[in-house]
């Protein structure tokens, strides 16, 4: 039984975005592991608790820098891991 919303005008492909919009979402939530969580509630804060570039970057990205999120990292590791077991 496939996932399907039935509504005029509703292309049948973006149940697969909604999905994925979702699972993005959830993932957004899982911290890497090893991080510091008070150092980087201090660097998010700054020096003088105004703010900094850190803490305008956490608001660009949903949050996913103050939770330092997997998500948070971009397809960079896996980029970098692709590259180090191809070789």
């Amino acid at each position: 039984m496939a996932l399907s919303l039935e509504v005029a005008g509703y292309p049948p492909q973006a149940d697969c975005d909604l999905i994925i919009l979702v699972i993005y979402r959830l993932a957004a939530n899982i911290p890497v592991p090893g991080i510091n969580g008070a150092a980087l509630k201090a660097l998010l804060q700054g020096a003088n608790g105004s703010g900094n570039f850190f803490a305008f970057l956490d608001l660009l990205s949903g949050g996913t820098i103050s939770r330092f999120s997997l998500l948070a990292m971009g397809v960079y590791p896996y980029i970098t891991a692709q590259i180090i077991l191809h070789c």
